[in-house]
């Protein structure tokens, strides 16, 4: 598609678009934007149905059938058609923290969701911007090239025409076209970058990039910049995506602990209404309603106390989680005069 576009419409004759014009139908046509945004709407409703979990529950049971009841000796029999309709609303009332620690899950995998939306945009953006820039780097470094070619020919023909009039060095010859044809193969490379660059920009674009002098060089923000290394380290730790959805995947795990100590050590309790609506059941003939008010207690407990294990499992699963957030930390802690660095170029 692009060589038949190429071809209807010459490169000289399609102008490069600005940045801001770009991103906008880049970043919303991308395919992992719109993958993003699924799981985040996904994340949401998982966290609207873990709510569920403190919401009231009702069961509807109805059965009909023939009923037979085989007396003792002297008694007759009885066949009756029954018919019952059964009606049980059920509200938790306390599982030692387990619903609220799912309910806690749900909502931070919906922050964390929505961390990695960001985090996968900004990564989107940057990838537009190098493609950009790149191509207007390799654009300015080819006409560095050019000229820089340019200028030793015109020595190399200078200094040839010396020694041809006798006033001039054989030496001075060789040497200034030893610096041509190295000027030569500096041209060559830097038209090769610009060729690497125009690929890449349509291969994140799906777009011919015009002429490469018809570049808009984006302004940077040089404002925005933190003002120093303290700045700059407390801004990336509140809002850095990738590290906001790193830290929300060891708080999801120790949730799982929490969850899994909840449900293997605690009872569940339960207020419990049954209403039962019967028609010739258990021999008793005529229309009958039963309504029935408690509250249960239940505790299943494997007695091989695999419990422990389970907590044991889920504890060692939430260690790991946790070291990649240590391991970033420590490369922070070493990457401050880096850093420091970049500031102070960009405020220069």
């Amino acid at each position: 598609m692009l060589a038949v576009f190429a071809a209807i419409f010459p490169a000289d004759l399609i102008r490069a678009e600005p940045l801001q014009d770009l991103l906008p139908e880049f970043i919303d046509n991308h395919n992992l934007i719109k993958a993003a945004k699924s799981d985040v709407a996904a994340a949401r409703e998982t966290a609207e149905a873990a709510m569920g979990g403190w919401y009231p529950a009702l069961s509807v049971t109805v059965t009909g059938g023939k009923e037979k009841q085989q007396k003792p000796s002297g008694t007759d029999d009885q066949l009756l058609i029954s018919r019952e309709a059964d009606f049980t609303v059920t509200q938790r009332l306390w599982d030692g923290g387990a619903t609220s620690s799912a309910v806690r899950t749900a909502k931070l995998s919906q922050e964390q969701s929505e961390a990695v939306f960001t985090s996968t945009r900004s990564s989107l953006l940057l990838r537009a911007f190098t493609a950009y820039a790149n191509v207007i780097r390799a654009t300015e470094g080819l006409d560095y090239a050019t000229r820089s070619e340019e200028n030793i020919k015109k020595q190399t023909e200078l200094e040839d025409a010396l020694v041809k009039r006798g006033a001039g060095f054989s030496t001075d010859v060789l040497q200034a076209k030893v610096q041509l044809a190295g000027a030569q193969a500096r041209r060559t490379r830097a038209a090769g970058a610009l060729e690497v660059a125009k690929n890449a920009y349509r291969g994140v674009f799906l777009k011919e990039p015009g002429p490469a002098d018809s570049f808009v060089k984006p302004v940077l923000p040089v404002d925005l910049l933190p003002t120093d290394i303290d700045e700059a380290v407390k801004r990336a730790m509140a809002n850095n995506a990738f590290l906001v959805a790193n830290n929300l995947t060891s708080r999801i795990a120790l949730e799982s602990v929490n969850a899994t100590r909840a449900s293997s050590y605690s009872p569940t309790i339960d207020g419990i209404v049954d209403w039962k609506l019967k028609h010739n059941v258990s021999a008793t003939t005529g229309h009958q309603q039963e309504v029935f008010g408690k509250v249960q207690l239940s505790f299943p407990f494997n007695l091989g106390f695999t419990a422990i294990n389970t907590l044991k499992a889920t504890g060692g699963r939430t260690q790991r989680r946790q070291f990649p957030l240590r391991r970033r930390q420590d490369i922070h802690r070493r990457s401050d005069p880096q850093c420091l660095g970049t500031i102070e170029d960009g405020q220069e």
